[in-house]
């Protein structure tokens, strides 16, 4: 990357850990980079459009750390930063990381994907349902964003552990119904 792009970077990436105005995202994204370090994760940064699918804008390369832009004007965007970002995050916390889930083939990486936007849903509040796909059934949308406010105490709070048999339900119906699962699946 040449100079621009890095400063690029860097102004992006104070944005990512100054939560871009939200205290609550400070926190978690403050949290997971300092996470991502003690673990001693490294990322590198890329703009090579034949790593990223053709629908994205960024790729995490899973074991190698590296994260890919499509495109250089990709980079001072914070949403394919943090989506890749957290891969970065499950591939260090995961034991022996996550390029054993690295394709739609393998077991585990639907729940990879799953989990990155489970975790910015809960994070967003109710209101956003990512992990649901764009053409899930409204019904289905609807059920999971009452079940995001539910464990979410109507979003005011993070959910700190799942005790209730409702969240695998929830799952489970996810894992059937929701379209961006099952392509994850099917890919």
């Amino acid at each position: 990357m040449n100079a621009q792009q890095m400063l690029n970077l860097r102004l992006m990436f104070d944005s990512y850990l100054d939560g871009q105005g939200n205290n609550d995202f400070k926190c978690i994204q403050t949290t997971i980079y300092n996470k991502v370090k003690t673990l001693g994760k490294k990322f590198s940064f890329c703009i090579d459009s034949a790593q990223v699918p053709k629908d994205g804008n960024a790729a995490y390369k899973a074991g190698l750390g590296i994260i890919y832009y499509k495109f250089e004007e990709g980079i001072p965007v914070i949403t394919p930063f943090r989506h890749e970002f957290f891969h970065g995050f499950q591939d260090a916390f995961y034991t022996g990381g996550t390029a054993q889930y690295n394709t739609g083939t393998r077991t585990g990486f639907p729940n990879l994907e799953f989990e990155q936007a489970l975790f910015y849903d809960i994070l967003e509040g109710s209101g956003s349902a990512t992990a649901m796909g764009s053409t899930a059934d409204i019904s289905i949308t609807d059920e999971y964003r009452t079940w995001i406010s539910s464990i979410t105490n109507n979003n005011t709070k993070y959910p700190k552990q799942f005790k209730s048999i409702k969240n695998f339900a929830i799952s489970d119906l996810i894992k059937t119904k929701s379209t961006a699962y099952i392509t994850l699946i099917l890919a």
